[in-house]
Formats: structure tokens, sequence, C-alpha cells
């Protein structure tokens, strides 16, 4: 059976099949533990709150990982994008320039989030991102593991692998710009709503310019790894994350806006040299005008028939799924 070639609902599709999955998994995940812990003589409060420990969470992180990779699993098997995840070998210098820009993002935001967080507490609104303590070294290797690299691997197979890969065919800006806000989104959670934003933006630059998704995975996992290392050594770290370091932040902001910057030239030319060999593309895309117009001129016919494509149309199919997750995401958090 031939694979087919991305399109544009299976973006917005697959961001609704894989929140819906994480979430079935992480409800089936939670009644399996909570019924092998009370085959133990664990009360209903031991229970609850098992899920708020270290080793709990690490088990609810597992089975969405789980859900992440079979919506991977599933489209691949129709789709080309496994083909498409590993097209080039990841050059050292770029890994590492985008590796810095992920951390220079990082910190720049934390200085902002940090009041952004006390605006969300003055207005009664969570800013927790985990449920327990960074006290003690079993949670932060646990951590590690369901915070860490858990999250890198699954989030980055479904945001770059699926819904960037499928966008980018129509155009990279609006792959980048899109595949952050779903992935800022995913997260429902307003305290995680900026940082998940910008930090998308450079794991989606770096996944459309070296064209492997190793790349995005090995940025989101340092990221995460020294954000949970910081917290864990918050004492002697404290210089890294204060909110009075204007200068040190100002720095950062530069930084950022040049590393951005290079990333985006870099990224532009690279477009522009493969430009001379996007023949089949054109094709391809004119094929696909060809069918949209014939679907056109024959929904026409009747007002029944064009009522019936216009739920079946790719745009409708694009826009639907990723309004209802935004509904969904302002009924959860706000």
């Amino acid at each position: 059976m031939k694979k087919r070639n991305l399109t544009l609902k299976d973006a917005s599709i697959s961001f609704l099949i894989a929140f819906i999955a994480s979430q079935l998994m992480i409800i089936f995940g939670e009644l399996i533990l909570s019924a092998i812990l009370s085959l133990f003589d664990f009360s209903s409060y031991e229970i609850a709150h098992f899920f708020e420990k270290p080793i709990g969470y690490l088990i609810i992180a597992l089975f969405q990982f789980i859900a992440f990779v079979g919506v991977f699993i599933f489209y691949s098997k129709k789709t080309t994008i496994a083909e498409n995840c590993l097209k080039e070998k990841p050059k050292t210098l770029a890994s590492i320039l985008f590796v810095l820009a992920g951390l220079a993002t990082m910190f720049l935001l934390n200085y902002f989030i940090n009041y952004y967080t006390l605006f969300l507490n003055l207005i009664d609104k969570p800013t927790a991102v985990i449920s327990y303590a960074l006290d003690n070294k079993s949670s932060y290797f646990i951590s590690i593991i369901s915070l860490c690299l858990f999250p890198a691997i699954g989030e980055e197979l479904i945001f770059r692998g699926i819904i960037c890969n499928t966008l980018k065919t129509k155009n990279n800006a609006l792959a980048i710009c899109l595949s952050s806000v779903m992935f800022a989104l995913f997260h429902f959670n307003l305290s995680q709503l900026f940082y998940p934003l910008f930090f998308g933006i450079i794991l989606s630059v770096a996944y459309i310019y070296t064209k492997n998704l190793i790349v995005p995975i090995l940025i989101h996992f340092v990221n995460n790894f020294v954000n949970i290392t910081i917290q864990y050594f918050s004492e002697s770290s404290s210089f890294l994350i204060g909110t009075n370091n204007f200068i040190g932040m100002l720095i950062l902001a530069i930084l950022w806006i040049v590393l951005v910057g290079i990333l985006f030239i870099a990224l532009n030319k690279k477009e522009k040299q493969e430009e001379t060999n996007s023949v089949e593309n054109q094709e391809q895309e004119e094929q696909n005008n060809k069918q949209k117009a014939q679907i056109k001129n024959n929904t026409t016919k009747s007002y029944i028939a064009n009522y019936k494509a216009i739920f079946k149309s790719e745009k409708f199919l694009f826009y639907f799924p990723l309004i209802f997750m935004i509904c969904i995401y302002i009924i959860i958090t706000l």
C-alpha cells in the first residue's frame, strides 16, 4: 500500500486525537493503579494522593507517552511522516546553536514569567507545574524521566513529527507559528502558556532547518533537564532565576534575538537553495488545486451538496479541531 502525503487536516486532527488519546490513557492508567492499590488496602485518600507523588506521576507520564507514540505510529502507517523525520544527519554546530537558543529562551522568559506568575496568583489561578517538591535525589531522578525524557520524545513526535511536518508542506512560517500555538495550548495551564509558545518556535525552526527530529528532541530534553536541575538546586542557584537581575535578562534578550535572527536567516537561505528542487512539489500543488476546483464546481450544483462539502473540506477539517481545542483550553484554564 502506497503511503499518502500529509495534508493540512492531518495536522489539526492529529492534534485532537493526541489530546483525546493522552487523556484516555491517563484515565485508564489511574483506574488500573487505583484498582491495584486498593488490593493492598490503600485508602481512597492515599490512592488520590499517590498520583501527586513522583512515582505516581511517573506512571501517569508513561501512559501519556504511550499515547503519543501510538498516535505517531498510527499516522506513520498511512503517511510519509516517518520517512521525513530523519531525512538528513544533524550537524553538530547547528545542533549546539539550537540548544543554546532553547536555553536562552528559557532563561530570558523566566524573568517575565516570574511576574506573570505573581499576576496569576493574584487572580487565584494555579501556577504549579508539578504537585510534589524536588527535595530529594529519588524525586529528582524520577522527574528526569517523567518530565524530561517522556515529554521530549512524546511531544516532539506529535508537534514536530506530525504537525510541523504536515504544515511545512504548505509554508514554513505557518508550520512554525501554528505548531508552536498548538504546543502551548496542549499544556492546558495558564502558567505554561507563553514559554511553550516561544520555545516551540525554536523547536520548529530546528526541525525544519535540520530535517531531523532528533534535534528538537535533544533541545526539549536539555531545556527540561536544566529547568528541573535548577529547581532541585534552587538554594544554590537562585541567582539564575532571580527577578532583580535586569541587566542579565537584557543581555539574554539580546542574545536570544541574535540567535533567533541567525537561525531564521540560515533557514531562509536553505529554503532558497531548495526552491530549485521544488518542481515535484509545485506539480503536486497544481494537482491539488485542480482537485479542489473540481470539488468546488461539483458542490455548487446543489445547496445540499455544497453544505455537505463544507464539512468534508480540508479547511473545515483543519480549523474545527483547532477551534475546539481552543474552546476546551479556555474552559479548563479560565
